[in-house]
Parts: structure tokens; C-alpha cells; sequence
């Protein structure tokens, strides 16, 4: 299991493998985090499927989403199907 620290102050983010208190605490395995950071999975989906877990204050769970990607349906430039 790896454990990384993100922590968000101002805007500025800083990221670590030190071990200290945290507001909330996101558990997902290795290859869900990987489609989490191409785009490939919404964070609060993956909740309500039971893919993610979290503890603390869930609100964190909205503002690390908008660290990764969009899906890539939503990329600028690509058009919705009609």
C-alpha cells in the first residue's frame, strides 16, 4: 500500500510521503487512481459504486477532483453526440 500526503494551501499544492494529520484520508486501489488521473473515472461515481473510500470531510472529495483531468469526452474540441 503507498500512502501520499496532497496538501492544498491557496491554491498552492504540495505533495509528500511524510506521515502527519490530514482533513480527509482517499482510499482507491492503484489501478482506479491511475484512471482517476487520466480522466478515465469520476471520483464521486467511483464513491457511490464503492470503488473509493473516504473518511474525514468528503467536501475535499469535490476540490482534489479538480486536480485531474475532465473526461475526455468533455475535452475542448471534441463535440457531443446529438
Amino acid at each position: 500500500m503507498s500512502r501520499w500526503i496532497v496538501e492544498i494551501d491557496r491554491g498552492a499544492i504540495a505533495v509528500s510521503r511524510r506521515l502527519r494529520a490530514c482533513d480527509g484520508t482517499i482510499r482507491v486501489d492503484k489501478t482506479l487512481f491511475e484512471q482517476l488521473c487520466r480522466g478515465e473515472l469520476n471520483p464521486i461515481a467511483a464513491v457511490l459504486r464503492g470503488e473509493l473510500a473516504i473518511e474525514g470531510d468528503w467536501r475535499l472529495l469535490v476540490l482534489i477532483q479538480r486536480l485531474f483531468p475532465g473526461s475526455p469526452a468533455r475535452s475542448p474540441g471534441r463535440t457531443r453526440p446529438r
